[in-house]
């Protein structure tokens, strides 16, 4: 017998060509915001693969229980959302989709008869069917607790995805323009947790039960999602300095942009700016760190937008600055890194009118090569960069050369 406030789930099992028809159809969703990216390389979906045309037995893939949603053409119909198994099943959809190959063959090259025994694949299925959202937390930090590959970030962003200033990170590193993302977001977020039983007054107590020290503002009200994120709607537009400094200067690989490490470097940046300092001690990290949990309750009130807008308003105009400068930096340089970029963006937003003002581009590079040419000093920097590169002595060091190499006079 459940009993009030116990969970409630079923097994079952469904053939892969069903999942796939899920999946292609939005039925079957794996790309919510609770959800981490995906972190499986070649070799494990490979495997994944072999497993299944071998027959062999997959870990059972975990669901909530299917949402009543409007779709475009005034229809509905239930959305089901992945808690567990996402690299599964967009292995799965890859491979029918001719994305990738499995033992040089396509999935379109292989025979008749093994295209049907693959389709044909049972996978087993647990549908949670629980509408409290602390408890759909609670597993999804479970499920996920266990698995070796979830890194500090993708656990800090699941376990905070909810909290304003979590979304606006994520959007901040993922999107160009988004308005289009943010109207996704509050959608989805709004259809994980929707359900006719519940009012909105039980989802609201649900989420103030959360976090054990909060503040009133630190947690988002679902119901009022469109409000807590319209203040970072406009400065998220034309964010394409952003965008490219995260993802596309060679500093970040796609492996490490599928597992969230540009958003890890983003967060540590931005609230050393926040912080009005010149560096902080080792990552945000929520896993191990109850500052940092209380951090991002705080920088999630209404009390700090403003200061959120305004200071990310000049940020974009150092992204803007530092992508041509980077630009111009030879890849192989040892000012071309991440813990570099850390410390170029957080020096840049403090000197820019300086900078801007006493060199061009051209002029910024030759200074650095300039210091580099004393061997001395590149041994220096070379550790700075190597060794203990998230301690703050370290990044202050590194800020501190930046200062000797650019305006010597500033500290004497």
């Amino acid at each position: 017998m459940i009993t009030e406030g116990q969970l409630s789930f079923t097994q079952s099992q469904l053939k892969i060509i069903d999942i796939y028809n899920w999946l292609e159809g939005n039925t079957l969703q794996y790309k919510i915001k609770i959800q981490r990216n995906s972190a499986w390389k070649d070799l494990d979906r490979e495997e994944l693969i072999d497993t299944i045309i071998n027959g062999y037995p997959i870990p059972p893939i975990f669901i909530s229980s299917g949402n009543l949603c409007e779709t475009e053409d005034n229809k509905f119909k239930n959305v089901y959302y992945v808690l567990d198994g996402r690299q599964r099943l967009e292995t799965i959809q890859n491979y029918i989709n001719k994305n990738f190959s499995y033992k040089g063959k396509l999935y379109s090259e292989i025979s008749t008869e093994e295209r049907k025994k693959f389709l044909n694949y049972y996978i087993p299925l647990m549908t949670i069917d629980d509408s409290n959202i602390v408890n759909l937390k609670e597993i999804f930090r479970r499920l996920n607790k266990t698995a070796i590959k979830l890194n500090k970030i993708e656990i800090t962003s699941s376990q905070y995805f909810e909290f304003s200033f979590m979304i606006f990170s994520k959007l901040a590193v993922t999107t160009k323009n988004c308005t289009k993302e943010i109207k996704n977001y509050i959608k989805e977020t709004k259809e994980l947790y929707s359900n006719e039983e519940i009012d909105s007054e039980t989802i609201e107590d649900s989420f103030e039960e959360l976090i054990d020290e909060t503040t009133e503002n630190g947690i988002i009200n679902i119901n009022k999602l469109d409000l807590e994120l319209k203040e970072y709607e406009d400065i998220l537009k034309n964010n394409e300095d952003v965008y490219e400094i995260f993802n596309n200067t060679l500093l970040f690989l796609p492996y490490e942009i599928n597992r969230q490490v540009n958003l890890q470097h983003f967060l540590n940046i931005f609230i050393t700016i926040l912080n009005d300092e010149y560096a902080i001690s080792r990552s945000v990290d929520v896993t191990k760190s109850n500052k940092w949990r209380k951090k991002i309750e705080e920088l999630s009130s209404s009390e700090s937008k403003k200061m959120i807008v305004e200071k990310y308003i000049k940020f974009k105009d150092i992204c803007s600055y530092t992508k041509k400068f980077l630009e111009k930096l030879p890849i192989d340089s040892p000012f071309y890194n991440k813990s570099s970029l850390y410390t170029f963006l957080v020096y840049f937003y403090y000197n820019l009118d300086f900078i801007q003002k006493n060199f061009s581009l051209e002029d910024v590079v030759k200074k650095l090569d300039i210091y580099l040419s004393n061997k001395k000093d590149e041994k220096v920097y070379k550790k700075l960069v190597q060794d203990q590169v998230n301690e703050k002595n370290i990044r202050l060091k590194r800020y501190e050369i930046l200062e000797k190499i650019f305006n010597p006079e500033q500290n004497k």
